[in-house]
């Protein structure tokens, strides 16, 4: 979809505000570092669908965040649990690494993040993550689809990560 559509714009721009809201309750600066990067991909993605310009710089950042921001995430929850550090930076070169190259597997590293981030969750009684975990595998499922109850997948997906993203401010 890279024509204009006004409402998925709007979603983008829900999505903006809660996660831009999520970075600043947030105490970790990982955390904080993640919920920024996706603010800047949705606000690009609301430009993107407002005037149907930005179409690849709204894609790579898109991308982006998903597989180096799931690494960044993932380093914030493993400093909030108090794992070595070494951990941190670990993923977060394998992110970074991966996403440079754009390479085939950064979708399969981001779930694995996330899996990761859920098991940690949930094995430290936070099931608030948990659920908020839940709602991105739930937005994940349903972007593929065009359409869902008359609504565009893709504000579908804008809407339940911006509430996935509330709950987990409330964790870190």
């Amino acid at each position: 979809m890279s024509g204009i559509s006004y409402a998925t714009s709007f979603s983008d721009v829900i999505l903006a505000g809660s996660t831009f809201s999520a970075a600043l309750r947030v105490e970790s600066p990982l955390v904080a570092a993640y919920f920024y990067l996706v603010t800047c991909a949705s606000m690009l993605g609301s430009i993107r669908f407002a005037t149907g310009n930005l179409v690849q710089p709204h894609s790579a950042l898109s991308a982006l965040t998903a597989c180096l921001g799931a690494s960044i995430f993932l380093g914030g929850v493993l400093q909030f649990y108090e794992f070595p550090i070494i951990l941190t930076y670990l993923f977060i070169a394998i992110g970074f690494t991966i996403s440079a190259k754009f390479h085939p597997y950064r979708e399969i590293f981001s779930i694995v993040c996330f899996v990761l981030i859920g098991i940690i969750s949930g094995l430290n009684g936070n099931y608030t993550t948990l659920l908020a975990i839940a709602l991105y595998a739930i937005a994940s499922i349903i972007l593929p689809m065009k359409t869902l109850l008359g609504l565009a997948s893709d504000d579908w997906f804008h809407y339940i990560l911006s509430i996935a993203n509330l709950l987990l401010s409330s964790c870190y």
